[in-house]
């Protein structure tokens, strides 16, 4: 399958792999040869992305505010590209004289900051000592600035669930987007996982928790949900593609497959990859979905309205044809939002 009609709308800029913090449930931690994307690479990249009309620019890592003169980069891209939309993934203990400055002079640039807890014993048990207080110090001097454009987000574990409802009300007192994911078994959540895993109890509890606290306010949250897929799995239905670019240049399709790169940017380009043939990659998430469906899915009473989850994890935990670990959740929240339907539509 050739992607040249294809439109990139995201583009994940892993402009760095250091980081300050070595957070329990990183799917991109542990990484002992940490570099830098060169500023050479990153420009040609970001101009070709907007000349082919990008306007969406994830600045990720490891945590960007290590990397080399960001705020020169930054800059480059404001005078250069006036019209892309900026946004800087962070862990929030870096902000910054300088990085505020840019701000208040730049306030086309989202800033998401992770906030994995309301405490600190919850967040710094996450997040290593001492994060719980430098970020909620900067989360606090982007309040001073009345910087408007800000989203928190928090990676929900067995840890943390049970402050949902404080972060909740400071995301609505303060007037933030906030964002949430389930932990998920990756990096270095794996070694971490019976501490941190989730049950489905808790995933549909805290899912009907946070639709509830926003039903009606102006602001909303974006709730985890159990059907979702990414850009790797939708290849073939959708018009759109996201890439996330690696500091080496590699290009992939889904963050964490870095074992599975669609090309390398040192010696192609956002073009030629348009260009490539999909069609093996297609092939992998279709064999995986069929050969559930003649499985263990085959008898499911949602199969018809379910996605089989999430091929990524699957690769990850070394089965290519292999569940994803949310089938149970995915079965009992899809349930428990058809049954009221159904139920009132025999009244």
């Amino acid at each position: 399958m050739n992607g040249s009609d294809k439109r990139i709308v995201k583009l994940y800029l892993d402009v760095t792999e250091r980081c300050n913090l070595n957070c329990r449930h990183c799917y991109n931690g542990g990484n002992a040869h940490a570099q830098d994307m060169s500023r050479e690479l990153a420009e040609r990249i970001i101009d070709e992305y907007y000349h082919q009309g990008g306007r969406e620019l994830y600045f990720s890592g490891g945590e960007p505010l290590l990397y080399p003169d960001f705020m020169s980069l930054l800059r480059w891209v404001d005078a250069d590209y006036p019209k892309m939309k900026k946004y800087v993934l962070t862990n929030g203990t870096l902000i910054d004289d300088m990085f505020l400055s840019y701000l208040q002079g730049h306030r086309n640039t989202m800033v998401q900051i992770s906030l994995d807890g309301m405490t600190p014993e919850v967040h710094d048990l996450q997040r290593g000592h001492g994060a719980f207080v430098r970020t909620m110090g900067n989360i606090q001097r982007l309040r001073d600035i009345a910087y408007p454009n800000v989203m928190l987000r928090m990676a929900v574990n067995r840890h943390n669930v049970r402050e949902l409802d404080e972060i909740l009300r400071f995301a609505q007192k303060i007037q933030w987007i906030v964002t949430f994911i389930f932990v998920q078994k990756l990096g270095n959540a794996v070694e971490n996982w019976d501490d941190l895993e989730l049950s489905v109890q808790e995933k549909l509890d805290a899912a009907e928790k946070i639709e509830h606290f926003y039903e009606g306010c102006s602001y909303s949250a974006s709730v985890p949900s159990p059907l979702y897929t990414c850009s790797l799995c939708n290849l073939e239905s959708k018009d759109e593609r996201q890439y996330s670019v690696r500091t080496d240049g590699k290009v992939v399709l889904c963050s964490p497959l870095t074992d599975m790169p669609l090309g390398d940017l040192n010696v192609e380009t956002l073009s030629d990859l348009n260009q490539k043939d999909v069609s093996e990659y297609i092939r992998l998430v279709d064999k995986r979905r069929e050969y559930l469906l003649q499985g263990v899915c085959k008898n499911c009473v949602v199969k018809d309205v379910c996605t089989q989850g999430c091929f990524g994890r699957a690769h990850i935990a070394g089965d290519d044809l292999g569940l994803d670990g949310d089938c149970k959740y995915r079965i009992m929240d899809t349930l428990k939002k058809s049954i009221p339907k159904i139920l009132s539509k025999r009244k």
